[in-house]
This record gives C-alpha cells, sequence and structure tokens, in this order.
C-alpha cells in the first residue's frame, strides 16, 4: 500500500514540474534555453559530420558523407566520396575516403583525421587549423 502511493506521489510530482503552468516548467513563456540533452545530441549525425567537412573543404560540395560508424561511445568513421576536392599543389582527389571523429566527454564530436583512398592505399590529408567541431 505505501509502495502504490509513493508511486503514484511521484508521478504526480513529475507531472506537476512538467505541466505548462508549473513555475519549475522549462515550457513557461519566460523560458529561454533549455539544458535538457537528449541521446539523439550526442550523436554523430551524417549531417553534423557534412557540417565538419564542408569547414574543411571551404564549403564546396567537394566531399559527400557516405554514412557513419559509431565505433564507440566515443569515436566514429565515417565514409565519404570525393569529387575533385582541390588540396595543395596535388591533382583534385576524387574517390573514396573516410574521416575519423572524436566524443569528448562534454558530448561534442570533432573531425582529426581525414583519408583518401581505400583501406589497403590511403593519403592522409593534413590541416594546420584545430580540430573541425561537428555541429
Amino acid at each position: 500500500m505505501i509502495l502504490v502511493l509513493s508511486t503514484i506521489s511521484l508521478v504526480h510530482l513529475l507531472q506537476s514540474c512538467n505541466s505548462p503552468n508549473s513555475p519549475n516548467s522549462t515550457n513557461s513563456p519566460n523560458s529561454t534555453t533549455s539544458s535538457v540533452v537528449t541521446v539523439d545530441d550526442r550523436k554523430l549525425t551524417d549531417k553534423k559530420a557534412q557540417n565538419a567537412l564542408n569547414t574543411l573543404a571551404g564549403n564546396s560540395s567537394s566531399i559527400q558523407v557516405q554514412g557513419v560508424r559509431e565505433e564507440s561511445t566515443s569515436s566514429a568513421t565515417v565514409d565519404l566520396t570525393f569529387n575533385s576536392l582541390n588540396w595543395g599543389e596535388r591533382e583534385p582527389i576524387s574517390g573514396p575516403g573516410r574521416a575519423e571523429f572524436i566524443q569528448y566527454n562534454d558530448g561534442r564530436w570533432v573531425l582529426t583525421k581525414v583519408y583518401v583512398g581505400s583501406r589497403d592505399s590511403t593519403l592522409r590529408l593534413n590541416w594546420k587549423s584545430e580540430p573541425i567541431e561537428a555541429k
């Protein structure tokens, strides 16, 4: 009996906190931000990876994300296709590639390495700026 009443009380308390009329609610008209972080916010999506790669390539469409494979909770590999990427003094780069991202404890994903070619034959692209955050 006590357990049932405690559960009902807890449910009622949670509902009242999430009520639009509750002073603790983040849905109130005066509230401007929410501190809720969902599981999806911590995932590296195709769009976030593409934005980081666009920053690297100067917003050209010369690098296309084909898919994201999260290797663990803190690293991911992104399969790429290069379409005439101009990189330094080289001939334009075309073909398959991959990018590596790491995730920090605060949830940010950061581009750390980019490779051109297949797993057997690769060329690593280097850049001199800070690591690029995937947003």
